[in-house]
């Protein structure tokens, strides 16, 4: 990791906690946690959120303490309630990029996928930018 970040390379991480593989839950976010700094993309659904935070809460302010200075971007899964993405407002430009982007994926994704929420929310002193979607079942 140290030599691919130094090359600099964009971390992901996906922590896929799988409970019964380690020998206890606290062992398992102690090693989660161990390298959560690292990374500079995370992905967590919303089972791993709830574990990691130890809230029952799946919004905003639970998502973002698990955010690092150097992180770029927290996508949280919802299941079949699509998911949400984070990230950190720098600029108005940057603003713009990020809600293209997300427009593209959306659309990537396809027709049958409904854009739930976007806005711009402040926490402490810093701003950030949130999306969530979800795909809709066309079967009826």
């Amino acid at each position: 990791m140290e030599v691919a970040k130094e090359a600099g390379c964009l971390l992901s991480y996906d922590p896929n906690l799988r409970l019964p593989l380690w020998p206890s839950a606290e062992e398992a976010r102690k090693q989660i946690l161990s390298i959560w700094e690292k990374a500079d993309l995370i992905k967590v659904s919303d089972n791993e959120l709830e574990f990691l935070t130890g809230s029952d809460k799946i919004d905003d302010a639970t998502a973002l303490t698990l955010w690092h200075p150097n992180l770029k971007l927290l996508l949280v899964t919802l299941g079949e309630h699509g998911a949400r993405y984070y990230t950190k407002v720098k600029s108005i430009s940057l603003l713009f990029i990020y809600l293209s982007l997300f427009v593209l994926l959306v659309v990537k994704l396809s027709l049958k996928t409904v854009i739930q929420r976007i806005s711009l929310f402040r926490n402490t002193n810093e701003v950030f930018f949130t999306a969530s979607f979800a795909r809709i079942s066309m079967d009826k």
